[in-house]
């Protein structure tokens, strides 16, 4: 089979399965798997692929057909201008994390510290943290989460970037990760924990399908990691210090309420998506 008509195929395939990207898609994980560009799908559309080149290519267009993401089919995903390897075990990172870092650097940026040191809660692949002291030369990443296969994901992305001697890894819940520390505090915290409230129905089913339940779900209505998360940075931030956290739609004025009278961040703010959506909060200890 040609390269077009495999790709015709496939997406023809998606979109009778009800995939909006359909197209892109095919392209990316064909492209993916024959390790060139999609541009080069183009000027190769009528070159006729082996039968060891197709039936690879084949294995990985059918899980598509399954609903599995295509992050996991590849084996990466783009995040704040950088590629990061991402498996079952770890989120996939998304745009609206990116707001995380943006606004952790700004204020890193503006506050001049010389060596900041940054804690990632639920470090996951370690995208939010290691992007962050990637943007920052003489910053230092202490990244904890629970997940041992997460934290595996997490180095081998700081052995990528080349960050792994600024990078140090805790495997142990964040509610024990001040005892792994000797009196170490934090300029920065930042963190996307679990939000989401057991079985919400606007949770995409392909995504509770395929992504790690630990790093989704949160008991008391997607609510305790959100509350109990700030409440841990807040002891560990040096005094001045910034938190962020990413969250749910609807949960921003809750958590609002929560950061200022229970756990006493001051300049505390909402930060929309690019949807409209709050989805970043952030306090700072003073």
């Amino acid at each position: 089979m040609v390269i077009r008509e495999l790709i015709e195929f496939y997406t023809r395939e998606y979109r009778d399965r009800g995939l909006e990207t359909a197209r892109v898609d095919a392209e990316t994980i064909l492209a993916k798997t024959l390790r060139v560009n999609r541009v080069d799908l183009f000027t190769r559309s009528e070159m006729t692929l082996s039968r060891e080149e197709f039936d690879f290519c084949k294995e990985r267009l059918d899980r598509r057909k399954q609903g599995e993401p295509v992050a996991y089919i590849v084996g990466e995903r783009d995040f704040f201008n950088r590629i990061f390897l991402v498996n079952s075990d770890v989120l996939i990172p998304r745009p609206e994390s990116e707001i995380v870092v943006e606004a952790a650097l700004r204020w890193m940026r503006v506050s001049s510290k010389e060596t900041p040191k940054v804690a990632d809660f639920g470090a996951g692949s370690g995208c939010i943290g290691l992007s962050l002291i990637a943007e920052m030369p003489r910053s230092e990443l202490f990244a904890v989460d629970i997940s041992e296969a997460a934290l595996d994901v997490a180095k081998e992305n700081s052995f990528r970037l080349g960050l792994s001697s600024r990078s140090s890894f805790f495997h142990c819940s964040v509610e024990e990760f001040s005892c792994h520390l000797d009196n170490t505090k934090f300029d920065v915290v930042v963190c996307n924990p679990p939000y989401v409230k057991r079985g919400d129905p606007s949770l995409d089913p392909y995504v509770e399908r395929f992504e790690p339940h630990q790093a989704l779900f949160s008991e008391d209505d997607g609510y305790h990691c959100l509350k109990l998360w700030p409440q841990i940075a807040f002891d560990l931030l040096n005094r001045g210090g910034l938190f962020l956290m990413e969250m749910g739609a609807g949960q921003g004025l809750e958590m609002e309420r929560h950061l200022r009278e229970f756990c006493g961040y001051t300049q505390v703010e909402l930060l929309k998506d690019y949807s409209g959506i709050e989805r970043v909060i952030q306090g700072q200890k003073n």
